[in-house]
């Protein structure tokens, strides 16, 4: 007897290990028949989904039709787009998944992704007779299990829970079946929701066969992260574990801290929100955003958001909340209320605004300091700090050095300027290091005599030419004598 327990525990193991690790932990059991997982995926966003792997490793020769592509979600999480019609995953018609309906308990399983679908299959083995199957009708969960009485299919208490980013669990047991929304039991429905049904009509994904084993039909239009079924009922505390598996796979169940938000600036329309300080004891991934207690928007791992679409005049308030990798949410930071400029006017900070608008161009009527607070007499903006931009342009109100080359120009000789240097130790009308450090230098001025010197050198050098040609000359002539 020893041994027969022995050789059970292995050939269950076995099973289990065969198993990839994109299945859940709790999901590796025996009676795991196909766990189809966009994670699998390797492509880029928005690429062309070519193959197909169970990862119960069951199934074999999954083929795809029409055209599924990848899509990356902002979490990094991965999912099939089905948008656009004929697409479908096609699963064949293996013999581990030929449930009798009245006969066998099985159970089908799934992430639904991004999108709010309205309608559309997400499995059925049936063109418009179905073996087995599970879709959206009219914004509730339907099922078709061994063509049952119409009046028995829909799951109505899961009307108003269809959304983006749920569980979806559907138990077929010989008398009755179950719905569980993100491990929860939503509704049963009694042994008229069992029929005896069958067919030789492939298993898909994403669709149904419209006539035979061809064609589509109720084509599913959104987003499905992963697929499992199921040759068991699968109980209450088994669906709970999967679920609890899938939403959180690190077992990680500290939320993060609070950040702390701040409203660094707002214009008519817009508000300007930073945050800093959420921690978390393996990592915050995310955050969330909420205008006036409803969510605005869901970021991943930055410390800034712009608020577009706001009224004139208008009061708000701003809450945020961190996320981590195990979906884990912070309490609700901190509160900042803002209210938006009137009309015409421009950054915050009270009173009357200094700015004005025309068309697209904003204009400041001050002086404007960055880094200090102060701006010394004659200048319009004083930086304290690094400035770094693509290009800058000097327009210079005085003349450009070309004055250098006029007949007219004084070139001092290299003799004055020798003495110069020696008396002075830097170039005529170029300012001391003293000098510099005292005072700066202006850019454009700088620029204008540094060309000067640049002019007044090319003189030199071409008097030095002349100079040497005239020698040469004077050479050759000797040569003659």
């Amino acid at each position: 007897m020893k041994k027969i327990i022995t050789l059970l525990f292995l050939g269950f193991a076995l099973i289990s290990h065969s198993q990839t690790s994109l299945v859940p932990p709790s999901a590796r059991i025996p009676e795991l028949k196909a766990w189809i997982d966009a994670e699998e995926q390797t492509g880029v966003d928005g690429s062309l989904v070519t193959t197909i792997t169970d990862q119960a490793q069951i199934i074999s020769g999954i083929t795809l039709e029409g055209s599924i592509t990848l899509n990356i979600r902002n979490d990094g999480k991965k999912e099939f787009s089905f948008a656009g019609s004929s697409n479908a995953i096609n699963l064949g018609q293996p013999s581990a998944l030929n449930f009798v309906p009245g006969t066998d308990e099985f159970t089908i399983m799934g992430f639904m992704g991004t999108g709010v679908p309205s309608q559309g299959v997400l499995v059925a083995k049936g063109d418009d007779d179905w073996q087995y199957g599970i879709d959206i009708t009219s914004s509730k969960f339907w099922t078709d299990i061994g063509n049952a009485n119409s009046s028995a299919r829909f799951f109505d208490l899961s009307s108003g829970l269809v959304d983006e980013n749920i569980h979806f669990v559907l138990v077929v047991k010989t008398t009755e079946s179950l719905l569980y929304i993100n491990g929860q039991l939503i509704e049963t429905r009694n042994s008229n929701s069992i029929g005896t049904f069958t067919d030789s009509i492939d298993i898909l994904i994403g669709a149904h066969r419209s006539s035979g084993n061809s064609g589509f039909n109720w084509e599913y239009s959104d987003h499905i992260r992963n697929i499992g079924i199921f040759s068991k009922a699968l109980s209450s505390s088994e669906i709970q574990a999967i679920y609890n598996d899938l939403t959180n796979p690190s077992g990680d169940t500290q939320p993060p801290t609070a950040p702390t938000l701040s409203s660094t600036s707002q214009t008519e329309t817009i508000a300007d929100l930073s945050w800093s300080g959420a921690t978390d004891n393996i990592g915050v991934t995310g955050y969330k955003i909420f205008k006036d207690g409803a969510l605005e928007a869901t970021l991943s791992n930055v410390n800034t958001y712009q608020v577009t679409g706001l009224v004139a005049s208008t009061a708000y308030n701003f809450t945020a909340t961190a996320l981590d990798a195990a979906g884990n949410e912070s309490v609700v930071s901190n509160a900042v209320s803002i209210t938006t400029n009137s009309s015409g006017g421009g950054s915050s900070g009270g009173g009357s605004s200094v700015w004005s608008e025309a068309g697209s161009v904003a204009s400041y009527t001050g002086d404007i300091a960055v880094g200090t607070s102060t701006v010394p007499t004659g200048y319009k903006m004083a930086i304290d700090g690094k400035l770094i931009t693509e290009e800058v342009k000097v327009q210079l109100s005085g003349n450009w050095p070309d004055y250098v080359f006029a007949e007219d120009y004084n070139l001092p000789s290299l003799e004055e300027i020798q003495k110069h240097i020696k008396e002075k130790g830097h170039l005529p009308n170029i300012p001391s290091a003293k000098e510099v450090e005292e005072n700066g230098i202006q850019l454009g001025e700088m620029n204008r005599l540094l060309l000067e010197k640049i002019e007044e050198l090319t003189l030199y050098l071409l008097e030095l030419k002349k100079e040497n040609q005239n020698q040469q000359k004077e050479i050759e002539q000797l040569k003659l004598k």
